[in-house]
Parts: structure tokens; C-alpha cells; sequence
């Protein structure tokens, strides 16, 4: 190895994030790039660790690589693993791959687990390049066949909290079922409206109610939303709770809540018949849908009928021959009144430039053992869409009526996409002959808008309206308002779901606080210091939710393809990198066909056009061209599926075919030629907003 001279060493700090391969990456703040860190160089950090580090000239005239000195804190307290036995002692097999090695466990400190047990390891010697990581059992989870531990062991190395604390379960058992009279006398009564919830069949935790009447011409629509901060008041045993939690989490097998059942499923959920205490938004609309007016109070209110979106849409259809209208015929009117309102609101937004993504939703079928039997494709009707409009419209009004009584708020801002992902997704556009986004170097909501429109009906256009929704950047809260590019709105805020997002629970305090007189001028600053910190959480703890969901929904399409090794699928080109291409079936599950798996040609990747190109025989693979592929494995560990490409009767491309000047039986687009495995559907709703 060749020798440095210490005097030349220069150190610097930063977040190491490592790859399950032994390399990893460090990020230093104010740095633009990453600096790369060779396996043997990483000194057994773990992702998260924060590290001290040498740069030092890479071989071959390559960038700079860093090597890591010193690790200054470990980010990775514990761990989750199998547990296995060598001899007299035991060690913790790492679900994370990205973990440098397996955790020694020494006997009686094994918590007495068993060979084959998923276990939880708290880490109590990160140890040397010469010894081993020592950790200690702390917490059984149970058989690695048990029904719901696969899930569990993601959710516990993903770090969520899955208990509530025994001081947060005592508050909420103590709070009363009763309403108290002074309270309801402070509120706007509204329990003589006909409010009513719309959500999923399987849905516990109604926090959201809508009404709508005419004025005259206009629409009055009311938004209720659950008053959670009546019960959660601020650095009490539940908000501490709610806070490390973030949000709750909805996985295919459970929901892992913000706040306990007493109060997501009973106290602050809007049952049918109960009396409930909310914040009501109320707009007020002309008859073109232009808002006119927004009334913010505290209120009162009883549910009329606990609806689903799929009674609404039967009832705004009347598909089954009108039963369900006759069911709730009082439903009836307003249920064709909202959607003649929504209508309007969404023609509004889409007029102004709100970008309408339509990316399709995964359903995962799991039977009584919580294997994966089945992978579907949601669909999104009327109800849906309209219950989105109205949450919108909501938070929009909410957001603008703080900003105009420069009220601090903690904002839902979405930065427009930056000049590189604009430049790619402009060339990519320009070569498939779509003229959108013609000779752009900057992108408005219109111009998205305005390209969506465009690739309707092409065969890439779910492809390319994935692309589109890749190159934006990511939805954060902030204090700051700097608008938010995908709805095309100069302000917007979450204020509709309390009972699962804290960033909505933080608005209704301060909605309370400025309708009670408690707001003080003198203590914005004070304001401004704890909405910072609960906007900064927020992100984090909505981060690790994606990831987790992510990871779960990944794990089980593999579980389900496992069961459906050797047979043939038709699905479309998702996506091509230098490794293989990306196919989608209808049902939104995705694998990969690797390039070494596609024997009847030597295939180059062509990242212009993000393709896969043969070299002998002029065979291309790109995005949105229909092929058929047959599963030959997946790995429910790794989250991963492999496909091979075959024929419409099932038979691989094993031979190459004759030398030939083009595949004409491919359709290409008109003009030009021509992440990883088991990515996961994302889907843009109201509530990812």
C-alpha cells in the first residue's frame, strides 16, 4: 500500500451512508458531491455514522476517495437479526445487509433466544478490524415463520416506535368520554348540518368529515377536522409520543398509529351518531368554483353516516341498479352536489397549472397467515377524487388564511425541479418527439401540466409520467413559504388529518391558539423556534415511513411472485440502466431482466434515450414497449424479483436471430430511435401532497 505523508492529511467530518456491498459514500455539509469510500477503507461504520476522514488522490487518475479515520458517533444503536448458535456462544445474523458484519453474542447475554429467531441486539461494542461487534438480545420478535414477523422485523430495524408509553396510555385512558357542556357552549354548534365521512372499507380513524349546502348560486362546502389538540395538548405524555412517531404508518398487515387506539379509533375519531368536537373549514365558492370566502371555527359536530368510497361511487353511479341510492337516499343530494363541486375545483386547478400525476396504487392480498396471495392495482373513482379536491382546498385555505394574518404556520412547500433533472427529462421528451416541453431549461407548473396532457394514450405515457414525477423534487414542510410547485399553489399547509400527521396536529394549535386570544405577537419568535423543530421532524419521521412501506410492499410482491416461479406475464418496459431492464406487470408488481439473462445479443445501455441497445442485431428495450417475460425467481429477503424475456408462447430468446437491420416488429415511438429491483408504485394523493 502505498505510503501518505501525514503532513498532507487533511481532515474532514460528514455522514457516512453505507452499500450493502462494503463501500459507501460521505456526505459533508456545504460540499456538492458525496466522496467515495472503498470497502476496505469504511472501518466497519454503519450507515448514519457521523465519521472523521482523510481524502486522498483514487487510483487511475479517479476522483478523490475518503477514508475513514476515526467514527465520532454511532448512529446504529440496535440491530435486528436471526439468531444462530456456533458453539458456546451465539451471533446475530443482520436483516440490513449494509451492516459490516454479524453481532457476536455471548452467552448469558442471549436473552435465551433460539437458533432460527428473529431477534432485536442492542450493540455494546462496535468493535475493530480485529475484533468482532459485541450486542446482547434485548428482545425476542419470534420465529422467522411466525405470521407478521417478517413485517415486524422491517418496522423494528427501520427504528419506529410500535408501543406507546405507559404515561401516554394513561392519559388516554383517563380522558373522559363525555364532552364537557362549557366546552361545547364555547363552539359553533353545527350537529343540525348533514355531515357525513367517505373513507376506505377498512378504516378506523375517521378524521375528516365534508358538508355542502347552496347559497344562493354558491357552494357553502364545510371541511370538519377531528380537534386533536383538545385531547393532545402540547408536552404531555401523548404529544411526546405522537411526536417521535410523526405519523402513522399503514402497512399491508397493520397500522402502526400516531396516537393510541383510545383516541385514532374512539375519542377523536368521527363516528357516525357521536358527538364530536372539530375545526371546521368553511368556504364559500362561486358557482365557477372560484373561492370566495373561508371561515376558520371551532365546532361541534354529529356524523349522519359512516360512508365508504365505494357506496359513494355506487351511489353517484348507480351501477347496481340503483340500490345503494335507495339505501342512502338522504345521501343522495349531497353526494351529487360535492361532485358537481369537485368537478369545478379540479378543472380550477388544473387551469392554473396543478400537475395531476395518476400513478397507479398497489392493493397486497395477504391470507390469515399473512402470506401474499394476491397484487392488484387500486382504482380511484369519483369519491376518491372528490374527497382529495376538498382536502386540497382545505389546506390551501388554511395556508392562505394564516399567510394573509402573517400567522405562523409550519407549510407544505414543494420546490420547483432543479436544472439537471429539467434538462434530462426535456432530452428524453425532445427524442420520443413530444413537444411540451420543447427547448425549456426552467419548468412551471404549467409546462408539466401541458406535457402530461400530451403523453395521454402513448404506450410509455404511466413510464414517462413516472420519470416526470422522479425529476421533481421532494415535498418537505418548512416555516418558510415558498409555495408549492406540483398543485401550482403560492400557499399550502396540512391541516386535514391530526389524528395521523403531527405537522396537522402543530396547525390546529396554532389555529386555537389565534381563536381563543392566547396568540401573542411578542412570542412569534418562540413560535417560529418550535414549529422549525416540529417541521424538521416531521420530514424525517415521513422519510423513514416511505422507506418502511416501501420496503414492506416490496417484500411482499416478492413473497407473492415466489409462488409463481416459471410461469409468463405480459407487462411493459418501466425502465433500462446499465445492469438490465425494468418490466411492470398490470397488477403493478416490477422485476428486472438482467443484461447477462438476455443471451440473444450483447446489449450496450444507451442513457439518452434510457435504453438497452444489441450491439450484433439492432434489438432495443425501452420504456413503454410491451413485452412478455417469465419469473424465474424472487427473493422475499432482498425484496428483489427476476424475470428472463420470452416469446408470446412462453420460450426464452436463447439463440440470437439472424443478423437483421431492425426489429420491425416492435412499435417505437415516432421520432427518434429506439432503481432498483421491486421498486414500489408511488401514488400522489391528496394526502402525499
Amino acid at each position: 500500500m502505498e505510503k501518505r505523508k501525514k503532513k498532507n492529511e487533511i481532515y474532514k467530518e460528514g455522514f457516512f451512508t453505507a452499500n450493502e456491498k462494503g463501500f459507501g459514500f460521505i456526505t459533508v455539509e456545504g460540499e456538492k458531491e458525496d466522496f467515495f469510500v472503498p470497502e476496505k477503507y469504511a472501518s466497519r461504520a454503519f450507515t448514519g455514522d457521523f465519521v472523521r476522514f482523510v481524502l486522498y488522490d483514487a487510483p487511475y487518475g479517479l476522483k478523490k476517495e475518503a477514508h475513514i479515520k476515526e467514527v465520532l458517533h454511532h448512529s446504529v444503536t440496535e440491530v435486528v437479526g436471526e439468531f444462530e448458535r456456533a458453539g458456546d456462544f451465539g451471533f446475530l445474523i443482520c436483516d440490513d445487509k449494509r451492516i459490516p458484519a454479524n453481532i457476536h453474542i455471548e452467552n448469558g447475554k442471549t436473552s435465551d433466544a433460539k437458533p432460527g429467531q428473529k431477534c432485536v441486539a442492542r450493540i455494546i461494542d462496535y468493535g475493530s478490524e480485529s475484533t468482532p461487534i459485541e450486542g446482547e438480545i434485548i428482545e425476542i420478535l419470534g420465529d422467522k415463520s411466525d405470521s407478521g414477523i417478517d413485517v415486524l422485523s422491517l418496522v423494528r430495524g427501520a427504528n419506529v416506535p410500535v408501543e406507546f408509553s405507559r404515561d401516554a396510555l394513561i392519559e388516554a385512558d383517563a380522558i373522559s368520554d363525555k364532552l364537557e357542556k362549557k366546552e361545547l357552549k364555547k363552539r359553533k354548534d353545527l350537529r343540525d348540518e348533514f355531515v357525513f365521512t367517505i373513507d376506505g372499507n377498512d378504516s378506523k380513524d375517521f378524521d375528516d368529515a365534508v358538508s355542502i349546502r347552496k347559497k344562493g348560486d354558491d357552494y357553502i362546502l364545510g371541511v370538519h377536522i377531528a380537534d386533536v389538540s383538545y385531547f393532545v395538548t402540547e408536552d404531555s405524555a401523548l404529544d411526546l409520543d405522537a411526536f417521535d412517531r410523526g405519523n402513522s404508518i399503514y402497512l399491508c398487515d397493520r397500522v402502526i398509529p400516531m396516537l393510541p387506539s383510545r383516541l385514532s379509533d374512539d375519542l377523536c375519531s368521527l363516528l357516525e351518531g357521536e358527538d364530536r368536537l372539530t375545526l371546521s373549514c368553511i368556504m364559500r365558492f362561486s358557482p365557477e368554483g372560484k373561492l370566495k370566502e373561508t371561515k376558520i371555527v371551532q365546532s361541534v359536530i354529529r356524523s349522519r353516516h359512516r360512508m365508504t368510497y365505494d357506496n359513494v361511487n355506487l351511489i353517484l353511479s348507480a351501477d347496481d341498479g340503483g340500490e345503494m341510492r335507495k339505501k342512502y337516499k338522504d345521501v343522495l343530494p349531497h353526494a351529487l352536489l360535492m361532485a358537481e363541486l369537485s368537478e369545478k375545483l379540479r378543472k380550477r386547478r388544473i387551469k392554473r397549472g396543478s400537475v395531476e400525476f395518476d400513478i397507479p396504487e398497489c392493493e397486497i392480498v395477504l391470507d390469515e397467515k399473512g402470506h401474499a396471495i394476491d397484487v392488484k392495482k387500486r382504482n380511484r373513482g369519483t369519491a376518491e377524487r372528490m374527497i382529495e379536491d376538498f382536502m386540497l382546498s382545505a389546506n390551501e385555505a388554511v395556508a392562505k388564511y394564516f399567510t394573509e394574518k402573517k400567522l405562523p404556520i409550519v407549510y407544505r412547500v414543494h420546490k420547483e425541479p432543479d436544472r439537471e433533472s429539467v434538462e434530462r427529462l426535456v432530452s428524453i421528451s425532445k427524442k420520443r418527439g413530444i413537444s411540451a416541453l420543447k427547448r425549456k431549461k426552467s419548468l412551471t407548473p404549467k409546462d408539466v401540466s401541458a406535457f402530461l396532457d400530451e403523453i395521454k394514450g402513448r404506450d410509455d405515457s404511466a413510464f414517462l409520467t413516472e420519470l416526470t414525477l422522479r425529476s421533481m423534487q421532494r415535498a418537505v414542510y418548512s416555516t418558510e413559504n415558498i409555495g408549492h410547485f406540483g398543485i401550482a399553489s403560492t400557499c399550502y399547509c396540512h391541516f386535514t388529518s391530526p389524528i395521523r400527521r403531527y405537522s396537522d396536529l402543530v396547525t390546529h394549535r396554532m389555529i386555537n391558539l389565534y381563536l381563543t386570544d392566547r396568540y401573542k405577537k411578542k412570542q412569534k419568535k418562540a413560535y417560529l423556534k418550535a414549529l422549525l423543530n416540529a417541521a424538521q421532524h416531521a420530514n424525517d419521521t415521513e422519510r423513514r415511513a416511505d422507506l418502511l412501506e416501501r420496503a414492506v410492499d416490496s417484500m411482499k410482491m416478492a413473497e407473492f411472485m415466489a409462488d409463481h416461479i416459471g410461469e409468463c406475464f405480459k407487462g411493459q418496459v418501466s425502465g433500462a440502466i446499465r445492469r438490465g431492464v425494468f418490466v411492470r406487470l398490470k397488477n403493478t408488481v416490477e422485476g428486472m431482466v438482467e443484461s447477462h439473462m438476455m443471451r440473444d445479443d450483447n446489449y450496450e445501455y444507451d442513457e439518452g434515450n434510457m435504453e438497452l441497445v444489441g450491439k450484433n442485431f439492432n434489438r432495443h428495450y425501452f420504456i413503454g414497449q410491451k413485452v412478455y417475460v417469465k419469473c424465474i425467481s424472487a427473493d422475499k429477503r432482498l425484496g428483489s424479483i427476476d424475470f428472463v424475456f420470452v416469446d408470446e408462447n412462453g420460450n426464452e430468446f436463447s439463440k440470437r436471430p439472424e443478423k437483421q437491420e431492425g426489429r420491425k416488429d416492435i412499435k417505437r415511438p415516432k421520432t427518434e430511435k429506439g432503481g432498483h429491483r421491486g421498486r414500489k408504485n408511488r401514488t400522489k394523493t391528496y394526502r402525499k401532497q
